[in-house]
């Protein structure tokens, strides 16, 4: 059974509103458990590997992310732990994180802990970007304190294709291409027990903090903004075993680039491995296998850059300059015989047909005719940015 449900989940990744209303289903199928089922602090306890499936609608866009927690050494009060996770959007976003943390319980009341991360994530764009991700944790049975710094591998300039644009600008043709950047950055939030139920398998906690992400480059704003979120976890579902988690939650960010982004989130953990039977953890040792919390992704933005560039043909020839040959011109014939080599003539119909006395035009070198309404690939002779010029007019008689 439990292998159809994993299956089923994973299968339900993408699809996070109905994932949500399958763990709504979990929480409430959960039944308590006596007192006696939860282990104590004396004796070995034994921490076991989990996956975890998980996603979030709303914001920017639709999440789906699975997790795979490892423990590589434990004792009572120290683990050492992977924690692997790969993430996918309906933006065509592709992600995996690789890392490794290590955890300490003192006085067998609070721990900390520290990780790092080595993130790749393909953009919306097709662009490839690393990361470093390093934090530090404290973690009590009622309140949670953590700090995250992201540094990208290049912050340079990727291409952005379809937020470049060509127009035609004082007889010639510019270019103004789209790019995208990596940010780097950090967060902090601050967390709190706010209720519990059944013995604290059931928890609702809050948490509130901030971020600042940047980039140099100009036309890249900055991202500061708050960021707050909700959860209710449940613990130790009947049919789920040993280990297992529900959590529900919702999340709120801001900043003046992206705007307000609310979320709704939902994930599903089954653990593994022996160890399982007949015990729970207690509520701090549980507080050891919590995932590790940080941004999602590496933070990119992407513009359409302000300054314009002078544009080329795509075999490399730089364009000259463009004219406009309509009903309304004397002599065409000498307008595209004055536009000299690679240059670009517009014949444009929106004045009414065209007339020429002669059967046929001498063209330059390298010229190239093009009708209203029509499009032309341009590329930028600066940045390389490829852009589709759209000619202004229509097609011509």
């Amino acid at each position: 059974m439990q292998d159809r449900r994993t299956s089923n989940l994973r299968g339900l990744m993408m699809r996070t509103k109905y994932f949500l209303l399958m763990c709504l289903g979990l929480g409430a199928m959960a039944g308590p458990l006596p007192e006696s089922a939860i282990a104590q602090d004396d004796g070995y306890i034994t921490y076991r590997p989990y996956l975890e499936i998980g996603g979030r609608a709303g914001g920017a866009a639709e999440v789906g992310q699975g997790t795979l927690f490892v423990p590589l050494y434990q004792t009572n009060e120290d683990l050492f732990f992977a924690d692997l996770r790969g993430l996918t959007s309906d933006q065509q976003t592709v992600e995996g994180n690789w890392g490794l943390g290590f955890r300490k319980m003192i006085d067998q009341s609070y721990i900390v802990g520290g990780y790092a991360f080595y993130d790749l994530r393909r953009s919306h764009y097709n662009n490839n970007y690393e990361q470093a991700t390093i934090g530090l944790e404290l973690l009590t049975v009622d309140y949670d304190f953590r700090i995250n710094g992201y540094i990208p591998g290049n912050t340079g300039p990727m291409t952005a294709a379809p937020l470049s644009t060509a127009t035609v600008s004082n007889g010639s043709i510019v270019v103004n291409g789209g790019f995208e950047r990596a940010y780097y950055g950090s967060d902090f939030e601050v967390g709190m027990l706010l209720a519990e139920w059944d013995e604290g398998l059931e928890e609702l906690r809050g948490y509130i903090g901030g971020y600042a992400f940047d980039n140099d480059a100009p036309g890249f704003e900055s991202m500061i903004g708050p960021r707050a979120r909700v959860e209710l976890r449940i613990y130790e579902l009947d049919m789920l075993g040993a280990d297992s988690r529900v959590v529900l939650g919702g999340e709120y960010q801001y900043d003046q680039v992206r705007g307000s982004q609310a979320s709704a989130m939902a994930s599903v953990r089954v653990a593994f491995g022996p160890g399982g039977q007949g015990r729970w953890l207690n509520r701090l040792h549980r507080r050891m296998l919590n995932p590790i919390v940080r941004d999602i992704d590496v933070v990119t933005n992407a513009i359409t850059s302000p300054v314009a560039e002078a544009a080329k043909f795509s075999n490399g020839t730089p364009i000259g300059t463009v004219g406009v040959i309509n009903a309304l011109t004397v002599d065409p014939e000498t307008v595209l015989t004055d536009l000299g080599d690679n240059s670009i003539a517009i014949f444009d119909g929106s004045e009414g047909t065209i007339t020429q006395q002669i059967d046929t035009f001498q063209m330059n070198n390298g010229q190239f005719v093009i009708g209203g309404g029509s499009s032309i690939q341009v590329v930028s002779c600066d940045t390389g940015s490829v852009a589709t010029l759209t000619v202004p007019g229509i097609r011509p008689l």
